[in-house]
């Protein structure tokens, strides 16, 4: 799931992991670097194509082709 803060160029990719009930939820997020964000909007689910490099001690992914898609059935991890 999308969520854009102020970034022009990057946004965060977003799934919520679960551990005992829904109420204690926490986002799990990797920064993804994408040149067309202003073609997404927060909450958007997508699958990104790219790659992935190490910037900072930091996991990014430079996003090549994303495309929307439509929420799992169950959106959170566990």
């Amino acid at each position: 799931m999308v969520y854009k803060g102020e970034g022009k160029e990057k946004f965060m990719l977003i799934r919520f992991l679960i551990t005992c009930c829904a109420a204690d939820a926490i986002p799990l997020g990797v920064e993804v670097e994408y040149k067309n964000i202003e073609d997404l909007k927060n909450e958007d689910w997508v699958k990104i194509k790219g790659k992935v490099k190490i910037k900072d001690g930091k996991v990014i992914i430079c996003g090549e082709n994303i495309e929307k898609i439509q929420p799992p059935t169950n959106p959170y991890l566990y």
